[in-house]
């Protein structure tokens, strides 16, 4: 095998972008979220994670002009998504065969849970509980109390 083929090789197993454990699939995101890395971020996110992310995009045209496959990438940045303490630490990484569970505590002690689902042979990131969660919460009418 030919140098040059080796190389192709070695960056090909390198930067495939697989991630082998759901917590480092977090920590990507994390980490691409908080460099504002587009594209970083919307790779460590699973295909239905996306696929609501381009639908939401083509709802709303945040971006007119732009095209919705452009929006989607940066929907999560617009939507003012909150993420934790970069600083939090991952408690645990429940696994159960592709799908999995991480426990996250932030500095102030506060606990999140994310899912992380495995595709291609890697870890993803998976929002789509809290995407349904959130769009539940918007098409729910304002409770109303009695005087």
């Amino acid at each position: 095998m030919s140098a040059a083929a080796v190389g192709v090789a070695l960056a090909m197993a390198i930067g495939c972008g697989r991630v082998s454990d759901p917590a480092e699939a977090w920590r990507r995101y994390v980490a691409a979220f908080a460099r504002a890395d587009t594209e970083g971020a919307w790779d460590a996110l699973s295909a239905p994670t996306r696929r609501r992310f381009e639908e939401a995009a083509r709802r709303t045209a945040m971006l007119p002009g732009r095209p919705p496959a452009e929006q989607a990438r940066l929907f999560p940045f617009l939507n003012g998504r909150e993420l934790r303490s970069r600083a939090a630490r991952i408690e645990t990484a429940t696994v159960q065969g592709d799908s999995a569970q991480v426990r996250i505590v932030d500095d102030a002690g506060a606990v999140q849970t994310v899912s992380a689902v495995r595709e291609g042979g890697g870890w993803k990131v998976d929002l789509t509980a809290e995407l349904d969660a959130a769009a539940r919460a918007a098409a729910s009418p304002p409770a109303v109390s009695a005087p």
